[in-house]
């Protein structure tokens, strides 16, 4: 088998990714549909592939970061998809956030095909994977898990094993709940300030000073502060549909457990107010 791993999906986050992984000492294969993404990649001394299944064909280990599970499926299942190639004993890493049924469904499929798949979403960003800051969330098999992480740690600081298969997309699913929260309290409080006639700043130095103002949330804080509305909801709209999209994947995986969350239905209902314009 060729010991060389691939990355599939070279958006906004996966692509800091993928250069890690290209710029380390492992020969890296990756794929998008984005030729523009390809070219760069190739600049950083990637292999192009024409296919996931080309792609599966040249590798052992394959990273996936894709935007949903509609793509998530047709890159593993479908035509020239990477079960498709893909030999026996290949491990597939799912980096994407999708359902963690999505993730039984392609790990028992690929299973078949002596194929190992395993969820890694991630924590950090953009900004993370390119300074080799991301947190990777693991489900399954730690044994193979282990094996396969130097190719995750040229991204990342650590990846952590939160439990069998699907553990770390719930993993996942509890950090952005969390996250998302804070955004909306970052909102509401410089809304409030600003309506009482306070100054952003005296707010920023008490909230930083406290502890209160954690990293992701002075992000916010300073982006919102520095833009007006218009152009700030222009810069996150991508962020808000992710945000909408994660907290309805939390609220469903919570229905099957049969509990209640009703802070982060409150939440989901406000980030388009959290992100600009509604």
């Amino acid at each position: 088998m060729n010991q060389r791993p691939g990355f599939i999906g070279l958006g906004n986050i996966g692509k800091p990714m993928a250069i890690q992984l290209a710029s380390s000492e492992f020969p890296t294969v990756v794929y998008d549909i984005n030729p523009k993404a390809c070219e760069e990649l190739a600049s950083k001394g990637a292999s192009i592939a024409n296919s996931p299944a080309e792609l599966a064909s040249q590798c052992h280990y394959i990273g996936i970061c894709v935007r949903d599970d509609a793509d998530t499926f047709a890159v593993l299942t479908g035509e020239n998809g990477i079960l498709s190639t893909a030999q026996p004993g290949t491990v597939v890493a799912i980096h994407s956030t999708v359902k963690i049924d999505t993730i039984n469904k392609l790990a028992a499929i690929a299973a078949e095909k002596g194929i190992t798949v395993f969820d890694a979403p991630i924590t950090g960003g953009a900004h993370g994977a390119a300074s080799k800051q991301l947190y990777y969330m693991c489900g399954g098999d730690e044994t193979v898990i282990r094996s396969v992480e130097k190719y995750m740690l040229t991204s990342g600081q650590k990846a952590i094993h939160a439990g069998e298969l699907g553990c770390g997309m719930k993993l996942k699913l509890c950090n952005n709940l969390m996250t998302y929260i804070e955004f909306m309290a970052v909102h509401e409080g410089m809304k409030l300030a600003k309506a009482s006639g306070l100054s952003l700043d005296v707010l920023k130095e008490v909230t930083s000073g406290n502890g209160v103002l954690t990293p992701s949330m002075k992000m916010i804080f300073d982006t919102k502060k520095g833009f007006d509305e218009e152009t700030f909801a222009q810069i996150m709209v991508g962020f808000k549909a992710v945000a909408i999209k994660d907290l309805s994947s939390a609220l469903d995986f919570a229905d099957t457990l049969d509990i209640s969350l009703p802070g982060t239905g409150v939440c989901r209902e406000m980030m388009k107010q959290v992100f600009g314009r509604g």
